[in-house]
């Protein structure tokens, strides 16, 4: 990965996503920013596999976030309950992640991304873009999300760009 934006080059150039990234955030990653990525990755393998123990071990005890679906922010007994609910009558199917940014600051690390993914909902397939933030602390040993927020994607069903 040496740049940012070239992971999937073709999903920006396609959706016209490159126009709303910043060319300040056009860098090379480093090794800890790498690290980071990896556990964004494992996220969302958990997540595919409906392995929500697996998933819930990314998140802090105190994590905090505040998902576009819900009225207010979760925690994490909240996230558990919605995960279990969702497995009833949803099924990830396909998914593809679109890092944009990440920075490490000692112990923090702030990453931001597009998601689009595909679910099975009730017999329909459903495709979605998300935004994504989440923000990781490193504590004993291993990084977990202590918050994050996501947010329908500024580029529409068809992928291309609102104004």
């Amino acid at each position: 990965m040496l740049l940012e934006l070239t992971v999937n080059a073709s999903w920006y150039l396609s959706t016209g996503a490159l126009a709303l990234v910043p060319l300040a955030i056009r860098r090379r990653w480093s090794r800890l920013e790498k690290t980071v990525w990896r556990e964004e990755e494992s996220y969302w393998k958990s997540l595919a596999a409906g392995d929500v123990n697996s998933y819930l071990r990314l998140f802090h005890e105190e994590f905090i976030s505040w998902p576009c679906e819900s009225p207010r922010p979760s925690d994490k007994p909240a996230v558990r309950q919605m995960l279990e609910n969702l497995k009833k009558s949803y099924r990830l199917l396909s998914y593809e992640l679109n890092p944009l940014s990440i920075r490490v600051v000692g112990d923090t690390a702030v990453v931001y991304y597009f998601v689009r993914y595909v679910v099975e909902a009730h017999g329909e397939q459903i495709e979605d873009t998300r935004r994504i933030s989440h923000t990781w602390i490193f504590q004993d040993g291993g990084w977990k999300i202590m918050g994050g927020m996501s947010s329908t994607s500024p580029v529409t069903a068809n992928h291309q760009p609102t104004s």
